[in-house]
């Protein structure tokens, strides 16, 4: 029953999946102390080799989880540098509407990359998204208000050229032509302003 753990921990060296190997061998070494005890002769020969197939799964186990730290600590200064960026873009408050565009589709841009980017460290991984995110938002409300202010100026201009035209179509009804034009031309300033 030892030779055949050792030939399915021997078997797991070619599982292409590092967890999926580890957690098999986990469950042979927990049947392994089930089995009892092996002529003493045979004891130390058929335990060497169970450990050395254990061995390199755990070696393989370990160097999966410190690439995949590496990987994730890579991915939290990429991300680190994305929320640099936004903040960047966003010091500069638009006075524009095609500079809050411009700056829409740059954080938009950057929200893209950030989805690309794979997973940070868990115990960092709020903190990072937080920064970011609020940057997004804080922008998006910025722009909102910025937008609100320009549609209320814009209803508030329309109502006042809605007037300027009452006066006007008031006054191309009258007959004093010299002091209806003067006004025509007064009325045309205030449409200019």
């Amino acid at each position: 029953q030892k030779i055949q753990l050792c030939e399915q921990a021997e078997e797991l060296i070619m599982e292409p999946s590092t967890v999926k190997a580890f957690k098999a061998l986990q469950d042979l070494r927990a049947h392994w102390k089930e089995i009892g005890p092996v002529p003493a002769e045979q004891n130390e020969e058929i335990w060497q080799r169970f450990q050395a197939a254990a061995t390199q799964i755990d070696e393989r186990r370990k160097e999966f989880y410190e690439q995949r730290k590496e990987e994730m600590d890579n991915n939290l200064m990429a991300k680190q540098a994305l929320v640099d960026k936004a903040v960047e873009l966003s010091e500069k408050r638009p006075e524009s509407v095609k500079e809050w565009n411009d700056l829409t589709a740059a954080l938009d841009e950057l929200l893209k990359v950030w989805k690309t980017i794979g997973p940070v460290p868990r115990e960092v991984n709020e903190d990072i998204w937080s920064k970011f995110k609020g940057i997004i938002d804080k922008h998006y409300e910025e722009k909102k208000e910025y937008f609100g202010t320009i549609r209320d100026e814009q209803n508030s201009n329309y109502q006042k050229k809605v007037e300027l035209c009452l006066k006007a179509e008031a006054i191309a009804k009258r007959e004093d032509w010299k002091k209806a034009t003067e006004e025509l031309l007064q009325l045309q300033q205030e449409w200019k302003q």
